[in-house]
C-alpha cells in the first residue's frame, strides 16, 4: 500500500506471474532486393510497409511488381478449396456413372478425370497472396498497407532485364530490355 513494490522475497514464498496472451515471439522473413534481408519481429500492429522499412526499404534493383508473398493461412485455406473440387469431382463422376448418361465409360475414359483428383489431393499449396507493394500506394491507403502475420515471408526479386513475348505471334520469345 506504500506504492513500493521491492518486497524481499523469503524460503517458501510463491510468485505467481500471470501469462499475457499474445506475447508469443511472431516474425516474417524477407529476402531479396531488400536492404536488409532477414528475420523481422512482429510488434502488434505492424503492417507491411513497417517491416520493408525495418529492413531498410527496396534496393535500387527491386522489382516489387513480382513479388511473392506467401501466407500459412492462405496455404490452408487454398488446400481446402482443392480437397473441395476433388470431392466434386468424384461426385460428378458417380452421378455420370449411376445415371448412365455416356454410353461407354471405360477406366480410360474416366483415367484423366481421376489423375486430376489425385492431383489435387497431393497439391501443397504455397499460399501466395496478391499484394501491391508500391510504396506510395501503402502510404496512402490502410487497405492495401495489410497487417502482417506470423510466419508471413516476402520475397523481392531483382528487376528482369528482359522481354516475353507471346500470344498471336508466330513465335513466343524472350528478348533482352532496350528502352530504344
Amino acid at each position: 500500500s506504500s506504492g513500493d513494490l521491492s518486497i524481499p522475497i523469503k524460503n517458501g514464498d510463491v510468485i505467481n506471474i500471470a501469462s499475457v496472451s499474445g506475447l508469443s515471439p511472431r516474425s516474417i522473413k524477407l529476402t531479396g532486393e531488400v536492404k536488409n534481408p532477414g528475420e523481422y519481429s512482429i510488434q502488434p500492429g505492424d503492417r507491411i510497409l513497417d517491416i520493408i522499412n525495418r529492413a531498410g526499404g527496396y534496393t535500387s534493383e527491386a522489382y516489387f511488381q513480382g513479388a511473392i508473398f506467401l501466407r500459412e493461412q492462405v496455404a490452408e485455406s487454398q488446400k481446402i478449396a482443392f480437397e473441395r473440387a476433388a470431392d466434386e469431382l468424384e461426385n460428378t463422376i458417380v452421378d455420370i456413372i449411376t445415371k448412365d448418361t455416356i454410353d461407354t465409360i471405360t477406366q480410360f475414359t474416366l483415367m484423366p478425370v481421376s489423375n486430376l483428383i489425385s492431383k489435387l489431393r497431393a497439391e501443397e499449396p504455397p499460399g501466395r497472396m496478391v499484394v501491391n507493394l508500391d510504396t506510395l500506394a501503402m502510404r496512402t491507403d490502410p487497405i492495401v498497407n495489410f497487417p502482417v502475420q506470423n510466419r508471413d515471408t516476402l520475397y523481392i526479386p531483382k528487376r528482369p532485364s528482359s522481354v516475353s513475348i507471346v500470344g498471336e505471334v508466330l513465335n513466343s520469345a524472350t528478348v533482352g530490355f532496350n528502352p530504344d
